[in-house]
């Protein structure tokens, strides 16, 4: 009887510590969720605060919509802030200029490039490609083409020298490896869309800054066909 007794308190203790335990792993769960989602409000907080000083700290430089509306490419300049810059040469001066395309559908905006202040303005070449040129050195000019849907980046280089025959002359190898050769220094670079047909263009100069007549390539996506 006395081991019954003995017995049967020993069953009620370990059913106690049991039910201690349960609680006490619900408990800890409960605050692990608590903590989790104060921590998650915290970070929230802390990435909207984010936002908006960087929000505060960009100017729109320059835009330009889509040929079919429904995007704008956009140009940012950055302020400089020493709190949030390290240093001026090796983190902000790179990295002031930005280029970003807005979706007018759904009203996102996706961020394409960061660079210095020699980065060039976006234009659109059709409605999923946007270019800029970039700093390159002396007596050439670097372009970059970018997807907007994929962002794939594809990179080309214009350069100008005098010939032989004591001419400048450029010599282009484009986005898709394909190099051309014509008359005459380079200028200024565009685009534009002509009955459903998209074309790069080159305005160019001779040495002594005579203007010459524009150089068109027409843009297929894929390739550039000179004309």
């Amino acid at each position: 009887m006395n081991w019954t007794s003995s017995g049967q308190k020993r069953w009620v203790l370990i059913a106690v510590i049991g039910w201690l335990a349960v609680l006490g792993f619900i408990g800890f769960e409960y605050m692990k969720a608590a903590d989790w989602h104060w921590q998650s409000s915290e970070d929230h907080e802390k990435n909207a605060n984010a936002s908006d000083v960087f929000d505060s700290l960009k100017r729109v430089e320059y835009r330009e919509v889509s040929p079919d509306g429904a995007r704008t490419a956009l140009q940012y300049q950055m302020k400089f802030r020493p709190d949030l810059y390290q240093d001026y040469y090796r983190d902000y001066y790179p990295n002031q200029s930005i280029i970003a395309v807005a979706n007018h559908k759904d009203n996102t905006e996706q961020y394409l490039f960061t660079g210095d202040d020699w980065t060039g303005d976006p234009h659109w070449i059709g409605n999923d490609y946007v270019f800029f040129t970039a700093h390159c050195g002396t007596d050439c000019e670097s372009i970059y083409l970018v997807n907007v849907g994929s962002k794939e980046t594809l990179f080309a280089i214009a350069g100008w020298d005098v010939s032989s025959q004591d001419i400048w002359e450029t010599t282009f190898r484009d986005w898709f490896g394909k190099t051309f050769t014509f008359a005459g220094m380079v200028s200024g670079v565009r685009s534009a869309t002509i009955n459903n047909k998209t074309y790069l263009i080159f305005s160019r100069e001779s040495g002594n800054d005579r203007p010459l007549t524009e150089k068109r390539f027409l843009f297929t996506g894929t390739a550039l066909k000179e004309l």
